[in-house]
């Protein structure tokens, strides 16, 4: 009779424990970082910025800016008479578009790679919203500064 007492409280024992309700676990919210609008490497090093973007249009010759460094002048510029729309393009010196890295308030031009992916305009020909990325190598002045700039991205989303 023992034995069977015995064995019935443990039987009621495991239908408690098997049925009680398992704890939910959280499920994990992923992180979402944010890219930089601008980000590559000048000579080797990384650079990046957000926040610097800017876009102007006038008298047929348009472009955008990426202020660099906080107060300094530096910034990388993307000009163009024609306004660029999704595809690659081969960056010259005096191409449309074109590329221009200004350093110390001197402005060496580049030779290189632009894929846009997407561009979105507003009615008075700025960019308001650009992603692609981009590579090329600057001019080089007469004391021998030049620059090369690889694995550049750009992923701006203005209102």
């Amino acid at each position: 009779m023992k034995t069977h007492i015995f064995f019935s409280i443990l039987f009621l024992v495991a239908v408690f424990y098997s049925c009680k309700k398992k704890k939910d676990v959280a499920t994990p919210v992923p992180v979402t970082v944010s890219k930089p609008q601008m980000s590559c490497k000048l000579n080797g090093v990384d650079n990046s910025c957000n926040g610097c973007f800017s876009s102007y249009y006038s008298s047929s010759l348009g472009g955008v800016n990426f202020g660099l460094g906080g107060n300094s002048l530096d910034r990388f510029l993307i000009g163009y008479s024609k306004l660029p729309v999704p595809g690659t393009y081969t960056l010259v010196k005096y191409g449309d578009p074109y590329f221009v890295y200004q350093k110390d308030n001197y402005y060496y031009r580049g030779s290189g790679i632009l894929t846009i992916t997407k561009m979105d305009s507003s009615a008075n020909r700025t960019i308001r919203s650009l992603a692609g990325t981009f590579s090329c190598s600057t001019d080089t002045s007469s004391d021998g500064t030049h620059f090369v700039i690889t694995e550049g991205n750009i992923n701006v989303n203005t209102p």
